[in-house]
């Protein structure tokens, strides 16, 4: 757990800088920096829950016979899935803000996609 909270405050203050030199002068523009940030950051943050949900999956599967493994993997799948959820939330929160009180020459953020197997 003390991992992720370095992550997360390394994170931050690597941030803070984009957040600090917007200039914002009124609420459309702190909306619009703030979305600015969500979309370089939450298609990491996504795909790292997804990481650790497979990864709680794998750990399932293959502690099948051992409740505590069983039990550490059924712990990621339900932190992966929670992490997921509340990501996409918090996105489609950010979204309809801006759709409602923001600027109309700001694009929509697209979801991330995965390229086609060649």
């Amino acid at each position: 757990m003390d991992k992720i909270y370095k992550i997360l405050g390394s994170s931050v203050a690597f941030l803070f800088p984009m957040l600090v030199l917007a200039q914002v002068s009124d609420i459309k523009g702190l909306l619009s920096a703030f979305r600015n940030v969500l979309n370089q950051i939450i298609p990491i943050l996504i795909g790292l829950a997804g990481v650790i949900f497979l990864w709680g999956v794998i750990q399932f599967i293959m502690g099948a016979a051992d409740e505590e493994k069983r039990s550490k993997g059924r712990n990621l799948i339900i932190y992966g899935l929670i992490g997921l959820a509340v990501m996409l939330s918090f996105w489609g929160l950010v979204n309809i803000l801006l759709g409602t009180f923001g600027p109309t020459n700001v694009t929509t953020p697209s979801a991330p996609i995965v390229p086609p197997a060649r």
